[in-house]
């Protein structure tokens, strides 16, 4: 997103690339948090969205609405973006007619298990 690049570059050039030295420390530490959970269970099981689907945006909604209705929809799956480790999300069930995701991560380059317990959810 292009308001994106250019608060990117707007820190770099008046902070000296203060708040990017932050954010990589912080990533870190995320990494980190996950890897230590991660060595007691073989996957987290989380939800993939902290409420229900929401109704469909007006079809007259622009582009600044629609950011402002996606924003926030999931805290859980940004995270394992920042740390890459392997995710996947499958539906779980309902919750008033509308579909519940449940979010699994697993360990670094342990894919297989992340699928393994996907399908074991999605077979009931």
């Amino acid at each position: 997103r292009q308001e994106n690049a250019l608060w990117g570059e707007f820190t770099k050039r008046f902070y000296d690339g203060k708040f990017y030295g932050k954010a990589q420390n912080l990533c870190k530490a995320l990494t980190d948090e996950y890897n230590k959970a991660l060595k007691k269970v073989d996957v987290l099981i989380m939800p993939t969205c902290q409420s229900t689907a929401r109704k469909l945006p007006e079809a007259s909604f622009g582009l600044t609405e629609l950011l402002r209705e996606a924003k926030g929809v999931s805290k859980n799956s940004p995270a394992t973006n920042i740390t890459g480790h392997p995710s996947i999300s499958v539906n779980v069930g309902y919750s008033e007619g509308l579909p519940v995701g449940a979010m699994i991560t697993g360990r670094h380059h342990e894919d297989a298990a992340v699928l393994r317990v996907a399908k074991s959810l999605e077979s009931g």
